[in-house]
């Protein structure tokens, strides 16, 4: 996830700035509080990210390159 869609996320939940601004808090802590509210779903999503696009198909040619090694090593 990029720095745009970060923004975006927060953007999305605007309103749950202005409710925590209508509740008392002033604006440091509203945004405090959003980004902390969002943080733990930000960082869910960077790591789901970074799994399914760099990890799973790294793995996959590692395991692809294994399979390659033992049917040419099976073959000599």
């Amino acid at each position: 996830m990029g720095i745009n869609q970060a923004s975006d996320l927060l953007v999305s939940d605007f309103p749950a700035y202005l409710e925590n601004r209508e509740n008392g808090m002033k604006r440091e802590e509203a945004a405090k509080q959003l980004l902390k509210d969002q943080g733990a779903s930000f960082a869910q999503n960077l790591v789901s990210d970074i799994v399914l696009n760099q990890v799973v198909p790294s793995f996959m040619e590692t395991a692809r390159n294994a399979r390659q090694n033992a049917l040419v090593t099976k073959a000599l």
